[in-house]
């Protein structure tokens, strides 16, 4: 079987994440001595990984001769998002390359789940000594990470410094904000966030829920907001209400 129909084929099955499928192919890519390939082991390494089967992943990552940022990223976000915190964390301590932008945005959500606080500074300090901090998707998960600790200037400061905020970066300050009881200030980004214009989508609806629940003199001037977004602001709002 040629590489790139191995390749190919893998792909479709992490985007599928048919692991059955997905361990017959990485078979075939044993007994034609293609697993030595470091492409095609990233590509099975991060099957395992977004199908959550860590113990496969880690045994292959273990395994490799050869490891690349691309094998390091699929590892380490694999562990975080199977829930393995700590694992991310530790793996991101070995990690003797300099991190890309996946490979720090997944060690400061592993931060923010274990609520870790100073690992997470001393991960937002690694990316800005590399230049990372900028990026918005490392800067999303960095005002997730400091909201999710308490630390609610620090995440607005993160939030300043990002050259272009979008959706995500003011749903993480909404959803911030309600999880510290700040409804008053979480309000006033979804404000913002509508006077910029934003899409607002479901999930900047789910956050500001709990805000028109507790302060019911905000709902009559949501509800008479112009209605551009996706999202059924009525049925919101009658479940706010």
């Amino acid at each position: 079987m040629l590489p790139e129909l191995i390749i190919s084929l893998l792909h479709r099955c992490s985007k599928t994440k048919a692991l059955r499928n997905g361990l017959s192919i990485h078979a075939t890519a044993f007994k034609t001595g293609l697993q030595s390939d470091t492409i095609i082991t990233n590509h099975i390494l991060n099957l395992y990984a977004k199908c959550g089967n860590l113990t496969f992943a880690r045994q292959l990552f273990d395994e490799m001769p050869e490891r690349n940022l691309v094998s390091w990223s699929a590892i380490i976000s694999g562990s975080d998002q199977a829930g393995q915190h700590l694992m991310a964390l530790d793996l991101f301590s070995k990690l003797r390359l300099v991190p890309n932008e996946y490979i720090f945005a997944s060690a400061i959500t592993a931060c923010a789940s274990l609520m870790a606080l100073l690992h997470g500074q001393q991960v937002h300090a690694q990316a800005l000594k590399f230049g990372y901090a900028s990026i918005s998707y490392v800067c999303n998960s960095l005002i997730s990470m400091y909201m999710k600790c308490s630390q609610c200037s620090d995440a607005l400061s993160v939030y300043d410094s990002t050259p272009q905020p979008n959706s995500v970066s003011f749903n993480a300050l909404i959803t911030g904000f309600v999880e510290n009881n700040l409804l008053e200030k979480g309000f006033e980004v979804f404000k913002r966030m509508h006077q910029l214009g934003f899409v607002l989508d479901r999930f900047t609806f789910v956050g500001v829920l709990e805000i028109c629940i507790n302060l019911n003199d905000l709902v009559t001037e949501w509800y008479c907001m112009p209605k551009q977004s996706s999202v059924n602001l009525t049925l919101c709002l009658s479940l706010a209400m």
